[in-house]
């Protein structure tokens, strides 16, 4: 009884402090989901940067033959100059390339989104029926006036920490079928078990973390939006006189696609929901062989 008295008291501590464990474990989910996300982009970027080597490889020869046909090179010299220029961004060099560019838009995303992801205080009150009423009072309020970065903050969220989530419980699964091996009894029924953890802990830590985090993330945006609003406002005031109508239509358009750089973050975000193995860890779910 005493144990399960101190479980209940932790329990109720850390449903206290449950902002305090939202924003760290969310921010490791977007974490885990823009790091699977770059490994796509590694292969994309080499590949993109095989296509342009192999255009400018073209181009290059195509200029050496044509001065080679006029007179002004030998072919010889030509076709050195052609291998030379073709080696000047081999395999490595591309690689090397391709991982640093996949690396630089990984950080750069884990810091924009650090703002939206940390997101909003929750709403504490005497109830929960209190705090229900409350945040859906705000939430509410805060998608009165929409842009581009109210619209889709939640929705790249819930795509990179979607897919943190699928992440961890796939890291989940590995260890789980290693212990359940070593039970003999439940041995042929190994790998189905732990796919249903690992399924288990993907829907847990969505169930426990993507509410909040979208909740959050949008009551952040209008916060930024109303920011942004007034800081065009004190702009406006200090300009003599009204501001033309062609500039106030400029100004409302700018706030209107504020956080239009989240629409390359929805597409990253697509890119690493696609490259999970979520089917096949679903099929493990079936019956066994």
């Amino acid at each position: 009884m005493a144990l399960v008295r101190l479980l209940a008291g932790f329990s109720r501590l850390l449903g206290r402090r449950r902002d305090l464990l939202r924003r760290p474990g969310g921010l490791a989910l977007l974490f885990l989901g823009v790091h699977a996300a770059a490994q796509v982009l590694d292969v994309l970027c080499a590949d993109l940067l095989d296509a342009v080597d192999l255009m400018l490889d073209d181009a290059g020869a195509a200029m050496l033959a044509t001065l080679a046909t006029s007179g002004l090179l030998d072919d010889d010299a030509a076709a050195r100059a052609a291998d030379g220029f073709a080696l000047t961004l081999d395999l490595p060099e591309k690689q090397w390339l391709a991982l640093r560019l996949a690396l630089a838009t990984e950080l750069t995303l884990d810091v924009m989104l650090w703002d939206l992801c940390w997101g909003t205080r929750g709403v504490h009150g005497p109830t929960r029926r209190d705090e229900l009423r409350e945040s859906s009072a705000r939430l509410v309020a805060s998608l009165q006036v929409l842009d581009v970065e109210r619209l889709l903050a939640p929705v790249v969220l819930a795509g990179f920490v979607g897919a943190g989530a699928v992440q961890a419980g796939l890291a989940l699964e590995g260890p789980a079928r290693a212990a359940l091996l070593a039970l003999a009894l439940v041995a042929p029924l190994a790998g189905n078990l732990a796919a249903v953890l690992a399924v288990v802990a993907t829907l847990l830590l969505v169930a426990r973390f993507v509410p909040d985090l979208l909740w959050g993330a949008v009551v952040r945006a209008h916060e930024r939006g109303e920011r942004a609003r007034a800081a065009l406002a004190r702009r406006r005031a200090a300009r003599s006189g009204a501001p033309p109508r062609v500039a106030a239509a400029v100004d409302e358009l700018r706030l209107a696609v504020r956080g239009g750089w989240l629409v390359v973050a929805l597409a990253v975000a697509a890119l690493g929901l696609g490259s999970l193995a979520l089917l096949p860890l679903l099929e493990r779910l079936g019956a066994p062989p």
